[in-house]
């Protein structure tokens, strides 16, 4: 409990630097995960089973993100006809700040590895693009221009690059497909595109070596299978290259999450 590292014997707070270290310690461990019981998030203590009410919304909350120092956790929240972004304390539920205000959809929120920054999606242009802001709210941009993004986006370990799907009509017409691109989260450098696969590819998790994670439902060039194959996941090296696959259940796969020290996939 961090009630325990924070308060000392006679209710005194412990010092800055000693309460961001034991809290640095306590998190790391593998104990607790969001819950989400299809309107709320919980937290569920891994070793005991308990869990805590974080959100009490009477519409919706959804797409976390945990901030780097786990104090605070970024989301999406539908409130009064809007789709906005809000913060979160773990140490104090009760404390929530409101990050966005606009009438137009904000939506899946990431943190950026530096704890200063929040990317988001958008489409207060009249397009679905990304945004960033910092984590009090204030100097909103917008990064992306007349695209329309497909999925959430993620930001590379050490910040300096971000990310995105962006939905492109198939050659058929009759389609949209998605594809990844890495985009300046500072605007200096041109966007590049990373992926071109015909069926498309979504969900980019960044791994902690640099490595980039997707799926895709491509099809394995090592293989001699017939038919269209389910969606499955795929990695691709932090220094460029081709993507190898790395896991094909049949059943396919959906989503996936990366644990921020370990590399460990769920």
């Amino acid at each position: 409990d961090l009630d325990d590292v924070f308060w000392r014997p006679g209710w005194q707070k412990a010092p800055a630097e000693e309460f961001r270290a034991d809290v640095d310690r306590l998190t790391r461990q593998p104990r607790w995960v969001l819950a989400c019981d299809f309107q709320n998030w919980n937290l569920l203590d891994l070793e005991t089973a308990q869990t805590e009410r974080l959100t009490d919304t009477p519409e919706f909350d959804g797409n976390p993100s945990w901030s780097p120092d786990s104090l605070w956790i970024v989301y999406e929240t539908y409130l009064e006809e809007q789709l906005d972004i809000f913060i979160l304390s773990t140490v104090n539920p009760g404390q929530v700040l409101r990050l966005t205000d606009h009438p137009g959809l904000d939506q899946t929120p990431v943190w950026s590895p530096l704890g200063r920054q929040i990317a988001f999606v958008s489409n207060r242009s009249g397009r679905k693009e990304i945004y960033t802001a910092d984590y009090d709210g204030a100097n909103v941009s917008q990064i992306t221009k007349d695209n329309t993004i497909s999925v959430a986006p993620a930001l590379s370990p050490d910040g300096r690059w971000l990310t995105v799907g962006v939905s492109t009509p198939a050659p058929d017409g009759e389609r949209f497909r998605s594809a990844l691109w890495m985009v300046d989260p500072a605007g200096q450098r041109a966007p590049r595109q990373l992926t071109r696969a015909a069926p498309g590819e979504s969900e980019p998790r960044f791994a902690p070596d640099g490595s980039l994670l997707f799926v895709s439902a491509r099809p394995d060039p090592d293989t001699d299978r017939d038919g269209d194959p389910p969606a499955a996941l795929w990695s691709l090296p932090a220094e460029g290259g081709e993507a190898r696959l790395v896991f094909a259940p049949a059943a396919g796969v959906a989503d996936l999450a990366v644990a921020r020290d370990s590399g460990d996939v769920v």
